[in-house]
This record gives structure tokens, C-alpha cells and sequence, in this order.
């Protein structure tokens, strides 16, 4: 697993020379849930594909 959202392994070369160039879709649920998909693409063999993330949260501070 990757130590963090942005240290994305190419499913096609292995690299870590890898960006994300856009996110599908990010949701936030009251449970303290989530989902985030993300289309990378990889410097070394040029392939895009996308990554799935389930994810926990704690919100830390709210302020208005």
C-alpha cells in the first residue's frame, strides 16, 4: 500500500513516477467515511489509470 494518497505505484511498470491529472469524484460521509477516485498517469510508460480510496475522517476544527 502506498504511505500516502499522492505515492501512487503504475499498475502497468511499477514506477512511482506517477501524478494524478484528475479527480472523478470525492465524497465525504457523516459517518466519517469516504470514497475518492483518482485518474493518474505514469512519466515512465505514459499509461493513465484510475485508483479507488475508501478512506476514514475526523474533522479536527470547524469555525464559521
Amino acid at each position: 500500500m502506498e504511505d500516502t494518497i499522492t505515492d501512487i505505484v503504475c499498475t502497468k511498470c511499477g514506477s512511482i513516477h506517477t501524478t494524478i491529472i484528475g479527480t472523478d469524484e470525492i465524497e465525504f460521509e457523516p459517518d466519517g467515511t469516504g470514497h475518492y477516485f483518482a485518474d493518474v498517469a505514469c512519466y515512465d510508460c505514459n499509461k493513465s489509470f484510475r485508483m479507488y480510496y475508501n478512506f476514514e475522517y475526523k474533522i479536527t476544527k470547524s469555525w464559521h
